[in-house]
C-alpha cells in the first residue's frame, strides 16, 4: 500500500515510518518546511521513504499533498505537546482542528473524483474523555476534554466525522492514550524525569523535582500505539 504519514518528523511519526517500511508498504513522510526525516530513522530507512515539506495551515500546501493517490493517510501532524497548546489555545485549534479539516477534505476528493477510495486514520487522543472517572475508559464514554489541547484535538475529530458522511470518505479516530519510548522530547514527563535523575546522579543530589505526584496515569510504549496504528491500516473497520 501506499501509505502517507503526516507529522513524519515527529516522535511517533518516525516509529510509525520504520515500521511501515518493515511491513513492506510504500511510504510518504509529509515534514514541517525545513524539518526534514525524523531523527530516529536510519540513513537506509530516510531513503527508502519519499519526502514531502507541507504547512498544515496552509489549504495549497495539503491539496498538494495529497494530489497523488494515496491507499491510506496516518494524520498525526498536530500541535501534540499540552504545555504548548495551553500557550496559545488557538494556534492549537487552527493546527489540530482546522488542519485536520483540511487534510480531510482534500484527500476525500480522490474519492469524489474516482481516483481511489482512501482510508484516513486520525490520531487523536484519549484526553477527550477528560478527568477519567476512576476506571478505565470505554468508547462510548462521554467526552468532556478540559484542556485546550484535547479540545481542539476533538475538534479534529468533528471536522473528519462531517467529512467522512458527507462524502464518504473512510475514516478512523484513534483515541491513543499518552505513550512514551525512545527519542521522545524532553518537553513530556518521562524523558523530562529521567532526565533529571540523570542529571541528580551526575551531581550527586539527593532528590528531584516531580510536581505534583497524585495524578495516576497509564502510560503506553511507542511501538505498542505504532503497531496498533499499523493494524488500523491493514484492517480497522472505517466509521
Amino acid at each position: 500500500m501506499r501509505i502517507l504519514v503526516t507529522g513524519a518528523d515527529g516522535f511517533v511519526g518516525g516509529w510509525l515510518v520504520r515500521e511501515l517500511l518493515r511491513a513492506g508498504h510504500d511510504v510518504v513522510g509529509a515534514v514541517r518546511i525545513g524539518g526534514g526525516p525524523s531523527a530516529l530513522l536510519s540513513d537506509a530507512e530516510r531513503d527508502r521513504a519519499r519526502w514531502v515539506d507541507f504547512d498544515l495551515e496552509l489549504s495549497d500546501s495539503v491539496n498538494a499533498l495529497v494530489q497523488p493517490p494515496v491507499d491510506a493517510v496516518v494524520h498525526l501532524a498536530a500541535v501534540a505537546s499540552g504545555t504548548d497548546a495551553r500557550k496559545d489555545p488557538g494556534a492549537a485549534w487552527a493546527a489540530n482542528a482546522a488542519g485536520s479539516a483540511r487534510v480531510a477534505e482534500a484527500l476525500s476528493r480522490q474519492r469524489t473524483e474516482h481516483r481511489g477510495d482512501p482510508l484516513l486514520v486520525l490520531a487523536s487522543t484519549g484526553e477527550v474523555y477528560g478527568v477519567g472517572q476512576g476506571r478505565p475508559s470505554l468508547e462510548s464514554d462521554p467526552v468532556v476534554p478540559v484542556s485546550p489541547y484535547a479540545a481542539s484535538k476533538l475538534g479534529a475529530e468533528i471536522a473528519v466525522a462531517e467529512v467522512s458522511r458527507r462524502t464518504g470518505l473512510r475514516t478512523v479516530i484513534a483515541r491513543s492514550f499518552p505513550h512514551t519510548g525512545p527519542g521522545q522530547s524532553d518537553k513530556y514527563v518521562v524523558p523530562a524525569l529521567a532526565q533529571r535523575i540523570r542529571m541528580a546522579k551526575r551531581i550527586r543530589a539527593p532528590a528531584i523535582k516531580t510536581g505534583n505526584l497524585d495524578p495516576v496515569r497509564d502510560l503506553l510504549d511507542v511501538r505498542d500505539v505504532v503497531a496498533a496504528y499499523l493494524a488500523i491500516v491493514d484492517r480497522g473497520l472505517p466509521g
